[in-house]
């Protein structure tokens, strides 16, 4: 089961699917504000609701312990479901989580300016059209697959804005109960340089807390690293996967 970033959707998975799809049967959701996924009366966008989302997928879908993967909240979703409810994932693929497993030092001014900048990134897309906005990523990132870049371009178009305001960035410690990830954990990182949210540091302290995960580090990859460096990334997944057999 595949769990998207912010801002995407699960269509935003296509070259991954067209990768693993042949072996594997994959489920890829839309989180709530996401996709084709309302956002509930009550706006919760907290990392227990998007927990509680997936796990609610899997009963609908009769699935007992599938492999999660997630991007970026996606990554940090799949975590929280691993901590809150172990026997029910069978396996974990982390792609650059934001490291919530640490101290959260972010104040309120970084929030706002946040908020802000990404609410106005995404209103400045909308007057484009998907064809505009796939013509400046494939500018912006020329390594990402073809086939990402039209779901990417309308992922942002029905994301529901309402969501910025809604998720929850500002912690005050930990929340995520590593000690539960007892499951295989593959963590896989980008550089920070290029905009990785993992970095050596808090690679090396999940890689304590969580002590039988293993730890890839994509050169030449920023936070997108499945897109920034696919060949790379598909080979340490499959690589990952071959051994869960």
């Amino acid at each position: 089961m595949l769990a998207h970033g912010f801002g995407d959707d699960g269509a935003c998975f296509a070259s991954f699917m067209q990768r693993f799809g042949e072996d594997h049967d994959i489920v890829a959701i839309d989180a709530r504000g996401h996709g084709g996924s309302a956002l509930p009366e009550d706006g919760d966008g907290s990392p227990q609701a998007l927990a509680d989302d997936v796990l609610a997928v899997m009963d609908a879908l009769g699935l007992r312990a599938p492999i999660l993967c997630g991007h970026s909240m996606g990554a940090l979703t799949v975590l929280g479901v691993a901590a809150l409810r172990p026997e029910r994932v069978s396996a974990l693929v982390l792609e650059d989580p934001p490291p919530r497993w640490q101290a959260d030092a972010l104040s309120p001014s970084d929030e706002a300016a946040w908020r802000s900048g990404t609410r106005g990134w995404l209103e400045g897309l909308r007057p484009l059209g998907v064809e505009a906005i796939v013509a400046q990523q494939r500018r912006a990132a020329p390594t990402w697959p073809e086939v990402d870049l039209a779901p990417w371009a309308r992922s942002k178009l029905a994301f529901d804005l309402a969501f910025i305001e809604r998720r929850e960035l500002r912690l005050s410690g930990p929340v995520i109960a590593l000690e539960n990830v007892t499951m295989p954990t593959l963590l896989v990182t980008g550089d920070p340089a290029l905009g990785g949210l993992v970095t050596p540091e808090a690679a090396a302290d999940f890689r304590a807390r969580v002590p039988q995960a293993e730890v890839a580090r994509i050169e030449g990859a920023g936070h997108s690293v499945r897109r920034d460096q696919h060949e790379a990334y598909s080979t340490v997944v499959r690589d990952f996967l071959a051994r869960l057999r």
